[in-house]
């Protein structure tokens, strides 16, 4: 089984339980049996403590980080006054905690009845015969092992005070960015260290993200199985960050688990043993996705234009690797090019929500302090390599055109402009959208964007049109930016530009995740988290003059690379 999860949709006179999972076909018949002996159980014996503190600090996570956007809050309160009182919501907690075994036990027998069993199936072409007379019977499961509650840290006192931002370092240069808000019920971390992608040997592409999941996969302390399950314990949201000028852990949680969250965190991070029982599987997993790439075709198509732009080396390269690297990747190779990168100078931690000041630099301290210092900076990012054109047929019903330019790094304070230079082409309403799709009706989606890294940057632009009329819409997106390149934006389409890069800035501050992410890559990068709070400001002084004379030296024809990925598939296979 790749992939399984339960969830519940609950509306004012009805709700449906749901079980969703993604399997091959011939297994089937024994994930439906196993699934029923799971709902047999939770019909027949009550949970334990130990169940029950589990799911409530996950519920718990989900219904904070739900409440952490303006959207979510709305959505949240309109649910509630629709079910007949909007103070309803506050009452959630209280209510999840007084959950008991009983009434779980209760419910289970009531909704979860085989007689109220529905089952949908999806399948590739070809497979359906063999899920013919499907009698969905349920496997008898063994009850779980019981576990004792896990001793749990008594939350540390966090005292009120304003929104505080700072840098710090702990004693052998590990670098801190700590965001204190204690309005917050949540705690987020990233650990992200400098480097990765563009240090990776041909040979070794895909090593940075393969050698990362893998952490996820067993530490010194704890095998897969008891990570995940102390993960799960306390509500505790650990995943990897892999980007082109670091990589990393996130970790999200309720900050009263914070102690026990950083603690696998810093498992993760400075403790991996790439177990050989874990490495096929997740081998496995990541060639599915390499072999799905071109599933999702804008993003393959950006992919395939950024490899022009930087000569499929470095920034060019897709994160995951190649097919023929990743099979060749063995636990030696992941372990000594992970470890070989593990330094103290190299890793910068952020921290937002609720927290004391001295006890986290001290819990940080014992965690990561002990890291090795020196081992060089990471090597020079590569800068703009450049090509000409990448052609390519694929089975797909429309025609993938992407056009790249090289444009500011992200130390070059000409980024602000560059930023407002991309909103002002992107979205409905503006010059790309309406010229494309609502004039010419070239264009199913059109976009740009502004990618800026260490060590170059890049202007991307993309459509998506008929397959016989690729090459029209080609002409006519090239046309557009030369335009652009040659008379700018008008002083009204900066303003509206600059207008709404503040406000995606804003939206983008509202996740407690998103703000340690943010200041830890900032500072990862070479930047202070000064500059990201300085952000609006810049944004606010950047001048019509400034945006257009970046338009007429990225924008200019003859510095684009591009790609074309040509649809194959007639229109009547889609029917």
């Amino acid at each position: 089984m790749d992939d399984i999860s339960a969830s519940l949709v609950t509306g004012d006179d009805a709700g449906i339980f749901y079980v969703d999972c993604e399997l091959d076909p011939a297994d089937v018949r024994r994930a439906l049996a196993a699934i029923l002996g799971e709902t047999a159980l939770l019909r027949e014996r009550p949970a334990g403590p130990y169940e029950l503190n589990r799911v409530r600090n996950t519920v718990e996570l989900c219904y904070l980080q739900e409440r952490e956007t303006v959207e979510g809050q709305a959505h949240e309160l309109a649910h509630y006054d629709h079910l007949g009182d909007w103070r309803r919501a506050e009452e959630y907690l209280r209510g999840l905690y007084a959950v008991s075994a009983e009434s779980v036990l209760g419910a289970a027998g009531r909704y979860l009845a085989p007689d109220k069993l529905s089952v949908a199936l999806i399948v590739p072409p070809g497979r359906a015969a063999e899920l013919q007379n499907l009698e969905p019977a349920a496997d008898a499961s063994s009850p779980p092992p019981v576990r004792r509650p896990l001793a749990e840290t008594p939350p540390r006192p966090v005292s009120p005070s304003p929104v505080t931002v700072e840098e710090a370092a702990l004693g052998n240069g590990v670098r801190l960015v700590l965001r204190r808000n204690t309005t917050r019920a949540l705690a987020s971390v990233a650990a992200l260290t400098a480097g990765g992608l563009h240090e990776e040997p041909t040979e070794l592409e895909g090593v940075t993200n393969f050698a990362l999941e893998m952490a996820l996969r067993g530490t010194h302390e704890h095998d897969a199985e008891e990570f995940h399950a102390l993960a799960e314990y306390y509500g505790a949201e650990l995943d990897t960050d892999v980007q082109r000028d670091f990589y990393g852990f996130k970790l999200d949680c309720a900050a009263r688990h914070l102690d026990p969250g950083l603690a696998l965190l810093a498992e993760a991070l400075t403790r991996p043993v790439f177990p050989d029982s874990e490495l096929e599987p997740k081998r496995s997993d990541i060639l599915a996705e390499i072999a799905t790439r071109t599933d999702d075709a804008s993003a393959y198509t950006l992919g395939r234009v950024n490899a022009a732009l930087y000569g499929g080396r470095g920034y060019g390269r897709f994160l995951d690797g190649r097919e023929e690297t990743v099979r060749a990747l063995d636990a030696a190779a992941l372990s000594g090019w992970y470890g070989d990168r593990l330094r103290a100078d190299r890793l910068v931690i952020g921290v937002s929500g609720a927290f004391e000041r001295g006890p986290l630099i001290e819990r940080l301290e014992g965690l990561f302090g002990g890291l090795p210092a020196g081992g060089g900076a990471p090597d020079p990012p590569p800068r703009f390599h450049g090509a000409d054109c990448v052609e390519e047929r694929l089975p797909k019903l429309q025609t993938h055109l992407a056009l790249a330019f090289p444009a500011p790094t992200l130390g070059d304070d000409r980024r602000f402009a560059a930023n407002v230079l991309a909103q002002g082409l992107n979205g409905a309403g503006r010059r790309l959208f309406v010229e494309l799709r609502d004039r010419l009706h070239l264009a199913y989606v059109v976009f740009f964007l502004y990618r800026p890294l260490r060590g170059a940057g890049g202007f991307f632009s993309y459509i998506a049109t008929q397959p016989g009329r690729g090459g029209e819409a080609l002409e006519a997106l090239r046309g557009e930016l030369e335009r652009v390149a040659r008379g700018g934006l008008d002083p009204v389409e900066v303003a509206e530009a600059k207008e709404h890069v503040v406000g995606l800035y804003q939206l983008g501050r509202q996740r407690n995740a998103a703000l340690a992410a943010v200041y830890a890559g900032a500072v990862v990068q070479g930047l202070t988290a000064r500059d990201v709070d300085l952000y609006p400001e810049r944004i606010a002084r950047v001048s019509p003059d400034e945006v257009n004379a970046l338009a007429a030296e990225c924008l200019e024809p003859s510095r684009g690379v591009r790609c074309v990925i040509r649809g194959t598939l007639p229109d009547r296979e889609a029917r």
